[in-house]
């Protein structure tokens, strides 16, 4: 057993990469008492390499709010990575590195998993590949999770679980709290969560479910506008950027444009919006209704493909730590920044500063 679990280990550890993201919060008057305008907070989970395009799988719970994400090679090289999208209900997320792509893991057939099967997870957790043994407890088909009797480490979420064969069989979703037997969000940062594994059930998405939302995420359509983000009047969903030569380019949207609708349904806020542009097949027709200086206006729209060969360019992240709970795009976080005051600024570069003294200073014990 020892060698075969080396042997997994050997052949896939290219495969699993950690994650690691950054998101900016501006301060309201009543949290700035400390003189800190803009708070930065990191997140660090691990993720399976997904195809030769550079597709990673990982959960929502990695990338959730991320504004920047980086992704840290078995090589512990660094590269860029872009967010694709994320199913809430499954809890799929898939990112995009921008740059070579390691070699593919060997994927399994989830359907054929049984209870006492072994369970190789192997993740990537702050750098150090962390594996750990457990067994397959049950399979809960209500939710479609697999439950497994194990080991828990720091950015667990997002590894990889193998089965005998050396095939991935699942994604780490988080654990089930033994003592309270609620789920846990299986990100965490080092200073929360200690570097040792601690016995605990852990639960995975099956990999058939899996690849089969990656594929939907990855092909799903794309209208290329920008939409203002306003936390007052998060209905409010007006167009600020229009993407040249987008499916809403062609169809004719403008800046200023205030989405109400897609095909029939009401847009509640930005996230709404995107998550039904996603679901609809690229190729697709659809009915946008909006309003353009207070007049109503029905548009159709063709949605095309998200264009990624060459993904647009985002700053990296500086340091690790736990993620934000609310969903931001990077246009949002780009629209905050310019509203930042140059005092604000400061305050910001001053504690990304502080953070990575911190980090090098981890680094060096």
């Amino acid at each position: 057993m020892e060698e075969e679990i080396a042997s997994i280990v050997e052949k896939n550890r290219s495969c699993v990469v950690s994650i690691h993201t950054i998101t900016a919060r501006r301060l309201d008057l009543g949290q700035k008492a400390s003189g800190v305008g803009v708070t930065v907070r990191h997140n660090v989970g691990s993720g399976v390499i997904f195809d030769a395009g550079g597709h990673i799988l990982t959960t929502a719970e990695v990338v959730r709010g991320a504004d920047q994400i980086q992704v840290s090679l078995a090589s512990g090289r660094m590269v860029d990575a872009d967010l694709v999208a994320t199913d809430e209900d499954s809890k799929v997320a898939v990112v995009r590195l921008r740059g070579k792509v390691p070699h593919c893991p060997r994927f399994g057939d989830s359907g054929r998993v049984r209870t006492g099967h072994y369970a190789f997870i192997l993740g990537n957790a702050y750098g150090t590949m962390a594996p750990s043994m457990g067994t397959v407890a049950e399979f809960h088909d209500d939710d479609d999770l697999i439950q497994i009797s194990g080991y828990a480490r720091p950015g667990n979420s997002g590894a990889a679980v193998f089965n005998s064969e050396g095939r991935v069989i699942g994604i780490v979703r988080g654990i089930l709290a033994q003592s309270s037997q609620e789920e846990a969000p299986g990100a965490d940062s080092a200073d929360e969560a200690g570097w040792n594994a601690v016995p605990a059930t852990l639960l995975a998405i099956p990999i058939n479910r899996a690849q089969e939302v990656a594929r939907r995420l990855i092909s799903g359509g794309w209208l290329g506008v920008g939409i203002e983000y306003d936390l007052g009047h998060p209905e409010n969903t007006k167009v600020f950027n229009v993407e040249t030569d987008s499916p809403a380019h062609e169809a004719g949207l403008r800046v200023g444009d205030v989405i109400l609708f897609y095909n029939g349904e009401k847009i509640l806020d930005g996230e709404h919006l995107k998550r039904l542009v996603r679901a609809t097949p690229v190729g697709s027709e659809v009915q946008v209704g909006l309003l353009r200086d207070e007049q109503p206006l029905s548009v159709q729209v063709r949605l095309g493909q998200r264009p990624g060969q060459v993904p647009q360019k985002t700053p990296p992240p500086v340091a690790y730590g736990p993620a934000r709970r609310n969903p931001e795009t990077p246009e949002m976080l780009l629209q905050r920044l310019r509203s930042l005051d140059p005092q604000a600024l400061r305050d910001l570069q001053l504690q990304m500063q502080m953070l990575i003294q911190q980090q090098e200073s981890k680094k060096d014990k």
